[in-house]
């Protein structure tokens, strides 16, 4: 299981409220991942040339709509750490641009904005791609949000502020189904950087120690780790 995980350039996270999908995201008609899909196609020599290219749908709320709000909310967790606001199908090439390739770009009609998370944790739940990650999500999303309210660390939109809180939520189709529950934790250190820890086989009794060791540390058991990086 170790090292199963590739090298990623960035890691693009479409918020869509809700817990299953296609079985291949970017072929769900008129979606942002679709959008996405296309405008890498259209620059595929570029971004052969980079780590992969990681595209996921979360469970994370749809945006209120309204008539200057019509976009999508997306979550840059890896080479950035921010949130972008009304993102349009439009706009994929420009998140490619600056996100994948960093090159310079035209200012963006989206809005960026840091987030103050400390820290992410998402968890497959992709049944239309294998029932395993669908089956298990559920009961590890419980697990954690009961840790984490345990330790006053859990993010609820409703509840206030980003600051010092994890946000939890699930996720499309990461790879590697044989290693159900699949948990993949991105973390702030003391030092501002971010890490990203990939776990596999985790379990509801695992739950405990990847809060204190992996969320709180960034420690993992070499058993349950798939990858790993530091940026």
């Amino acid at each position: 299981m170790r090292g199963s995980v590739k090298p990623l350039s960035v890691h693009i996270c479409i918020a869509t409220e809700r817990h299953d999908w296609p079985h291949t995201i970017e072929d769900e008609e008129g979606s942002l991942a679709q959008a996405i899909g296309k405008a890498g196609l259209a620059m595929l020599s570029e971004l052969q040339k980079i780590d992969r290219v990681v595209l996921s749908n979360v469970s994370l709320p749809l945006p209120n709509r309204t008539n200057a709000y019509t976009g999508y909310e997306v979550y840059i967790l890896y080479n950035a750490w921010c949130k972008l606001e009304n993102v349009q199908k439009e706009d994929a090439e420009h998140v490619l641009l600056q996100y994948a390739l960093s090159k310079p770009v035209k200012p963006a009609s989206y809005t960026a904005t840091p987030m103050g998370f400390r820290a992410v944790v998402l968890v497959c739940s992709h049944m239309r791609r294998d029932a395993r990650c669908g089956k298990t999500a559920p009961i590890l999303l419980e697990a954690l949000e009961e840790g984490l309210r345990e330790r006053d660390m859990f993010y609820d939109k409703d509840e206030g502020s980003e600051d010092g809180k994890v946000l939890v939520t699930t996720v499309s189709h990461i790879g590697g189904h044989r290693y159900a529950g699949n948990v993949l934790v991105y973390r702030k250190t003391d030092t501002g950087t971010v890490e990203t820890l990939w776990l596999g086989r985790i379990m509801p009794n695992d739950i405990p120690w990847v809060i204190e060791y992996t969320v709180l540390q960034g420690r993992v058991k070499r058993s349950a780790v798939r990858g790993g990086v530091q940026w």
